[in-house]
């Protein structure tokens, strides 16, 4: 919908910047479980960090799975699986593969607890229709 004018932060330990807040209009379902959302953009600033966090018991990894069913940032049906695609030729598929496999390996020696600490590394994504979100 918007953005705020800078705002001055003050939060615990002495900790204060600027920022300025995406405004955003949060459909029905989103607005009963959160009054705000705090992103990737403003949590660095405040030194809180979610890493390593368990989420579930060892010996119960269906109930792990399923705790990813409704979320469409994670593929539990390996819906998108690059090897068995119906979108280009097999040549062209293991010619895209080949072409990112660098970016793919580096991807995976990248701790699981980092943080990008580029400041300007927040993405805004204009949006015309936010029902549309």
């Amino acid at each position: 919908m918007g953005t705020t004018e800078s705002t001055q932060i003050a939060y615990t330990n002495g900790i204060r910047f600027d920022h300025t807040f995406e405004i955003i209009n949060l459909n029905d379902e989103t607005a009963k479980k959160f009054d705000v959302l705090l992103g990737v953009d403003i949590l660095p600033k405040l030194f809180i960090y979610l890493s390593g966090v368990a989420h579930r018991w060892d010996d119960d990894s269906a109930k792990e799975r399923n705790q990813f069913k409704n979320n469409i940032n994670y593929d539990t049906d390996n819906a998108y699986d690059p090897e068995n695609t119906d979108n280009g030729t097999p040549e062209e598929r293991a010619f895209l593969m080949k072409q990112i496999e660098g970016s793919l390996e580096a991807n995976k020696q990248i701790l699981i607890d980092a943080v990008c600490s580029i400041p300007k590394s927040g993405v805004n994504i204009p949006i015309s229709n936010p029902n549309d979100c």
